[in-house]
């Protein structure tokens, strides 16, 4: 994506950020099926990790130890490379993208967010391969899983682009 410095979502579109990117899924076997031969990234600790325990590895897991805000303690023992980035609630930095960016390339590599994570789905699925399922949460619903096509990674740049400064 070229030079890219810190962004801050706005509070007019918090409300919008709700608006699932993909399919809500909470089956064990709709998941599986959905990312049978695909290569995955996983944003948030609750999704890497179960995604994990189905006995699928993601090619990149996003991580910042914390369920809904609480913190957690849990080994992601299936990743051979580590990264770290600092990402505040609300933003992305541009550390963050560099490091998804970094993440991607190098592949079975777990990045750790020092702050939130939460926002990460987007530069990863405008990152990633076309192709590639982005998975991340939808508090108290499921699991949302997004294929980085062209038009989704096309209204992911929008979504930025519209909610951010």
């Amino acid at each position: 994506m070229g030079e890219r410095g810190d962004i801050i979502l706005k509070d007019s579109c918090r409300e919008k950020l709700r608006q699932p990117l993909g399919k809500i899924m909470s089956e064990e076997g709709e998941i599986k099926k959905a990312l049978f031969k695909k290569s995955i990234i996983t944003v948030g600790d609750h999704n890497t990790r179960a995604i994990i325990e189905m006995g699928i590895k993601p090619k990149v897991g996003i991580v910042d130890y914390k369920i809904k805000r609480k913190g957690i303690a849990y080994s992601y023992t299936a990743f051979e490379n580590l990264l770290n980035a600092k990402n505040p609630p609300g933003g992305i930095t541009a550390d963050s993208w560099e490091k998804i960016e970094e993440a991607i390339a190098m592949g079975n590599t777990l990045l750790e967010i020092d702050g939130e994570e939460d926002l990460m789905a987007l530069p990863a699925i405008i990152l990633s391969e076309e192709g590639t399922a982005v998975c991340y949460g939808q508090p108290d619903e499921g699991m949302v899983v997004v294929e980085a096509t062209k038009c989704a990674k096309k209204a992911a740049k929008k979504f930025i682009e519209i909610c951010f400064d």
